[in-house]
């Protein structure tokens, strides 16, 4: 339990422990958790994560449908049933962090895709901005979540992605489309201001006339245990039926088409990568693929291989897991077929995700790809799991973004 301060008699807790989306809960001073009382309980959509006791009154923050949001614990009567009243942040869909709390203020760290990170200061009545990070303005871009049904088979599961675009944007199927997901570990992927692969700032791609999704798959912890787990092991391949739903659904609505479409995944996230572009290398025009496992045969061997095995299953295990495991792993699928520009960025030095897998992924698919499109391997010689620190982070970063706009075929001059 998340123990978040005292209030009217009561110390308040969150309880993630008998329900993992999380209840609210209050025990009267001098009793003992036998006397709790469950004041608001959870919902499927909503995460209770962290809260804080200001000017005698709770507040709490929870994660809706894939975005933070702050509320304050209201009663209907002096003595009526809790609940959450809103309290508004700087943007509806966005990600909010609690920094401390002094004696009269709260401290909350924001950023959405159109607002860049911030310090706000909450006296309970107002709230201001300490510091942001930038003064660029996307009030104008249009953010929408939107949701599709999965692609996978006897599965009618809704997925939620969030499109970020230019207000005027038509449907004309020419839309350059950045797209991002992770999908595993039961990590939860709020909106970001920055594409946290490709470093791609979301407004100025957006407002240069490309389309940004960004991908609440399973195998995420966004709504809760279940969310996970039916994305991981023996359920791994639903997280790429979950994005290849996605990217069929933008094309099917006119946005774009397969030759404008580049997808972006780190770790988790660059295993999701290059097993899509194996899956179904007709869908994207340009991979970007950081720090990836893509032997998922060999890598129950690496250092960490009892901390992957726990999220994917253990090929060793029996020959159904390893049937399983073969049918996807990235490295095993590669075909001799056309393939999208890939581009494959791995450190020399990472001992999270050793290096062959990329280098072993990179040669075969230089190997077997009929296409006159460039498969390209980018090792940091000090690159750890990472992209690199310091001036070599920033030369990756721009190295992935030119090589996107290489392949999608977008102008040098700021113009799509």
């Amino acid at each position: 339990m998340r123990y978040l301060g005292t209030t009217d008699g009561r110390r308040w807790f969150i309880d993630q422990q008998n329900e993992a989306m999380g209840d609210l809960i209050g025990i009267p001073m001098g009793e003992d958790i036998s006397s709790a009382v469950r004041e608001v309980k959870a919902e499927n959509s909503r995460k209770l994560n962290e809260g804080f006791v200001l000017n005698g009154k709770l507040y709490v923050i929870a994660m809706e449908n894939a975005a933070d949001r702050l509320f304050s614990l209201e009663r209907s009567d002096d003595a009526g049933s809790a609940f959450l009243q809103p309290v508004p942040l700087p943007g509806e869909m966005g990600e909010a962090l609690l920094l401390g709390v002094s004696q009269d203020e709260s401290f909350i760290k924001f950023q959405s895709f159109v607002d860049s990170p911030m310090v706000l200061a909450f006296d309970g009545s107002k709230m201001k901005t300490l510091h942001k990070s930038s003064d660029c303005d996307y009030s104008d871009l249009v953010v929408e979540q939107r949701w599709v049904e999965t692609a996978a088979e006897q599965d009618d599961t809704l997925i939620p992605y969030y499109m970020i675009r230019r207000s005027d944007a038509k449907p004309d199927g020419n839309t350059p489309v950045l797209m991002y997901a992770y999908g595993g570990y039961n990590v939860s992927e709020m909106p970001f201001f920055d594409n946290i692969v490709t470093s791609n700032n979301v407004g100025e791609w957006v407002k240069a006339g490309g389309i940004y999704i960004h991908a609440n798959i399973r195998g995420g912890g966004e709504f809760g245990p279940a969310w996970h787990e039916n994305g991981m092991g023996m359920h791994k391949k639903n997280v790429f039926y979950d994005f290849i739903a996605i990217t069929e659904k933008i094309i099917a609505d006119g946005w774009t088409r397969p030759e404008r479409i580049a997808i972006s995944g780190m770790s988790n996230g660059g295993l999701l990568v290059t097993t899509l572009v194996t899956m179904r290398p007709d869908l994207f025009g340009c991979v970007i693929s950081s720090v990836a496992l893509t032997d998922m045969v060999r890598f129950a061997a690496d250092d960490r291989g009892p901390m992957y095995i726990t999220e994917y299953g253990n090929p060793q295990e029996s020959e159904d897991s390893l049937k399983y495991l073969l049918s996807y792993s990235p490295y095993h699928n590669i075909r001799e077929i056309p393939y999208p520009s890939v581009y494959i960025q791995t450190g020399a030095c990472d001992n999270n995700v050793p290096p062959y897998h990329s280098k072993k992924f990179a040669a075969r698919m230089q190997e077997r790809n009929t296409s006159e499109n460039p498969v390209l391997l980018r090792v940091l010689k000090y690159g750890s799991h990472d992209s690199g620190t310091g001036e070599e982070y920033w030369e990756t970063a721009a190295e992935m973004q030119l090589f996107i706009e290489k392949a999608l075929g977008i102008c040098q001059k700021g113009k799509r």
